[in-house]
Formats: C-alpha cells, structure tokens, sequence
C-alpha cells in the first residue's frame, strides 16, 4: 500500500487538481493514505479535501507554520504504508503514474525508488510543453539510450544526472518509505532549502538503485507563486545557487563526483559533432571549471564587444550593423 503526501501553502484551487487526479488513478486500490498538509493558516484547502470523501485523506496543518525544507518533518510520523509517493499541491499525475511506478519499483530488485518524467503547463486548460533539459541530462548519464521505457540508474549516473542541473522531480517519485524517509534526514542537515531536488535523488541511490520512466506521465504546473520565479533563485541568482550545491556535491561525494565527470566525458567524446554542439550549449558554463569537456564556442567580434562593453554600446552596434544591412 502507498501513501501519498501533498504538501501545500495556501493554494486551495490547485490542489483541488491534485486530488482529482488522485481520484483517478488506475492504481487507486493500492492507496492507503492521503495526506495533505496545509502549510500556512489558510483553511480553504480542508473544504477542498471535504470534496473528496471517496479518497483516504488525513488533513494535517502546520501551526504554526515552517519553512518548506521542515515541512514534511511534521508529516512523516503520520505515514502508514512501506511505499510513499510525493504530489505537490499545484502539480497533478496522469491515470497510469501511480500503477506504472509501482510496476517499475516492484520488477527492479534494488529499486528504491522510481521518478517518471514530466511535461510543464499552465493548467489543466493549457496545452503542455516538454523540457528537454532533464531528459538529455538523463540520456547522457545512462550512456546516450532513452529507448527503454524504464531506465536503471547507478549512483553515479544519478549524480552526474543532478550535478548538471535538476533532472528529477519530487512529485514524480513512488519510493520506499525508509529509503525516501532516511534521504529526506540527510537532506535536513545539509540546510540546503533551494536545491534538495538536486541532491535529495543522490541521497536515495546511496540506498539502492533508481528508475527512471521515460515516458512523461507528471504535469508540473508553471505559474507566478512558483519559488523559482523569486528574484532571489531566478537569471544570475539561479546561477549562483546551481554553482554552490555542485561545489558542494563535490566536496561531500569526491570519488564518485569524478567518476561522474569521468562517465560524462567518455560518453560526449563517443557523440557526433552536432550532437555535441547541442548538449555543449545546454551545459551552463560555469560547469566546466569542474573538469566538463566541452567544445569551445566559436567568439566573434560581438562576443568581445559584450564582455567589455555596457548594454547601450552593444545596441549600438547592432542598430548599425542592421543599418548596413
């Protein structure tokens, strides 16, 4: 049996999608609990969970509130099954997440836990997008092959996949509850709120193998509330952040960060020319101070113009170069 963990803050209309797509699970006989977290004062999320008599929910609420990184500490003592999944309030699942992940997990000896990937919307209304920058993460830290509905990532493929950016989403996971209840321990004494995502799935494959479905069956709904989009993690923050916890991933796993940089390089050696410009502009910059081989980006006179030069002189000069177009 599984219990599912949704984690909210004050945002009763989003969740409401969460739950429906609980309710419509394949798998939904293999649902135990459903425990929805309210972190903030707000009550409207406990009329929305009223809505659902049908599912097995537990309605908790942080009084008084805590920061997203203890939320779920609160919530733990509450889990009753020896399988977890984790949905976030404003995203919601496909009718077949749930049983394709328990598949996975079940018929893996190892496994400890098993992401899916993942599209992005505005909403249920909206048309979704695909973010091609997990998946080729994951193509290249799995030896460039995606053929395969269900992958099986090594540590080291886990952690060359996330040292290179976020390649896994929390509200994707279906894991074993003392695996994921252990890895969210070690992730509490990092301190490190803002990119756990990043190192939370490292954690997890020090505790057994992890699998990875290829086929997108999560929505990860884009909008403004999302923590990403605070100036303080978004354009050259984000950056800055991104570079801390992969210096902080090297210094905490050395030797399989090497092996990691290792694996990367000996699998984008073996890729075609076009195949390496494409993943050479994916990978941030700053990244190849930490032992990345990349080609070298071909710099014209427009590249030195913009490291020396203030915003107003590079509009110059491309007003005159259309000028003598």
């Amino acid at each position: 049996m599984v219990s599912i963990i949704i984690t909210t803050c004050d945002r009763a209309e989003f969740l409401r999608d969460a739950l429906e797509s609980v309710r419509r699970q394949t798998a939904r006989c293999e649902i135990g609990q459903v425990i929805v977290s309210e972190n903030s004062l707000a009550v409207e999320s406990e009329d929305v969970c009223c809505q659902f008599p049908d599912l097995p929910i537990l309605y908790l609420q942080q009084r008084p509130p805590v920061s997203a990184l203890l939320h779920l500490q609160g919530v733990w003592k509450h889990v009753q099954h020896p399988l977890v999944a984790y949905l976030h309030d404003d995203d919601w699942w496909a009718p077949e997440h749930l049983e394709r992940a328990l598949q996975a997990l079940r018929s893996n000896p190892g496994c400890v836990a098993v992401f899916s990937n993942y599209f992005f919307t505005e909403g249920p209304e909206y048309p979704p997008s695909f973010d091609q920058g997990p998946s080729w993460r994951i193509w290249i830290a799995t030896g460039c092959n995606l053929a395969a509905p269900v992958l099986d990532l090594t540590r080291e493929s886990v952690l060359l996949a996330s040292l290179l950016n976020t390649s896994f989403a929390y509200p994707t996971m279906v894991g074993e509850a003392g695996a994921v209840r252990e890895s969210y321990c070690e992730i509490l004494e990092t301190g490190n709120e803002y990119d756990n995502d990043r190192t939370f799935p490292v954690f997890l494959a020090s505790r057994g193998t992890i699998a990875f479905l290829t086929v997108p069956d999560v929505y990860i709904r884009s909008h403004p509330g999302q923590d990403t989009r605070r100036s303080k993690y978004s354009g050259a923050n984000s950056l800055k952040h991104m570079r801390r916890t992969t210096e902080w991933m090297r210094a905490r796993w050395p030797t399989e960060f090497a092996a990691a940089i290792g694996k990367f390089n000996s699998a984008f050696a073996a890729l075609d020319p076009a195949c390496q410009a494409a993943v050479g502009a994916s990978v941030n910059g700053q990244l190849a101070e930490f032992g990345l081989t990349l080609p070298r980006q071909p710099r014209s006179f427009r590249w030195f113009l913009r490291q020396i030069a203030p915003p107003i002189l590079s509009g110059l000069y491309g007003r005159l170069r259309r000028g003598h177009a």
